[in-house]
């Protein structure tokens, strides 16, 4: 309504927005006459060098090495937003320092990454505890999965493949869809979008490198099979 205000004003005040969301209409839907005054600038992920110099930077200034595979992993986990490397880096950083070592190894993300956790966003925290409440080792999995896969959403024939080849080949596609659909038809919930029929994506981008926290998903055999399907699932979004 501020927006909608200064415009009808014809005020040369500028408003800078700054969300997260999959489009900028997402953050101002509600106010739908004020699109024609706004001017979108989409902020991809951040590269990968990128975010490992966020890292390496601040082992600089706090004297304190970073294992490289570690910094991979939290990369990695980041999905391109820089807050999770930030926040995960600090937990590795605080280990360390609680530990009285200079440096940070495999041994400590995993404990960082608990801290991480308990330190993220309520908001997302609240989602995955209800969202996995039912059927819980199964949704687990499954929304582990569902993580690995493109960012631009998924198929649920992706997301059973994903499910079965890199997380746990014992889980039925029956099953696999029976969540999927749970958190679909769950409005309250808001884990997942339905982009089109059988295709899916999370509704906060961010939940993604949740996920991958909560279940300390680092690099393994199944790191690589999964990069490989999100690889192929990759081709769809090409033009």
């Amino acid at each position: 309504e501020f927006i909608k205000y200064l415009s009808d004003l014809n005020s040369k005040l500028k408003v800078l927005i700054v969300g997260i969301g999959h489009t900028g209409n997402e953050m101002v839907s509600h106010h739908p006459s004020i699109e024609r005054c706004l001017s979108e600038v989409h902020l991809p992920p951040i590269s990968l060098l990128e975010l490992r110099n966020i890292i390496t930077t601040g082992c600089k200034e706090i004297e304190i090495d970073f294992n490289n595979d570690v910094i991979d992993d939290i990369v990695d986990i980041s999905c391109g937003y820089p807050h999770f490397v930030h926040l995960i880096a600090l937990k590795c950083a605080e280990d360390a320092f609680l530990s009285g070592t200079k440096n940070v190894d495999e041994d400590t993300l995993p404990r960082a990454l608990k801290l991480a956790v308990e330190n993220s966003e309520g908001g997302l925290r609240r989602t995955y505890e209800v969202a996995v409440k039912l059927n819980n080792r199964i949704s687990r999995k499954v929304l582990l999965a569902a993580s690995l896969c493109h960012s631009r959403g998924f198929l649920v024939s992706e997301l059973c493949e994903m499910t079965n080849e890199a997380i746990d080949k014992d889980i039925s596609k029956a099953s696999i869809r029976s969540v999927v659909s749970r958190w679909i038809n769950d409005e309250s919930l808001n884990m997942l979008s339905r982009v089109e029929r059988g295709h899916y994506r999370f509704t906060d981008p961010r939940m993604m490198s949740f996920i991958k926290m909560v279940n300390g998903f680092t690099y393994d055999k199944k790191t690589i099979v999964a990069d490989i399907l999100r690889e192929e699932y990759s081709k769809r979004y090409v033009g």
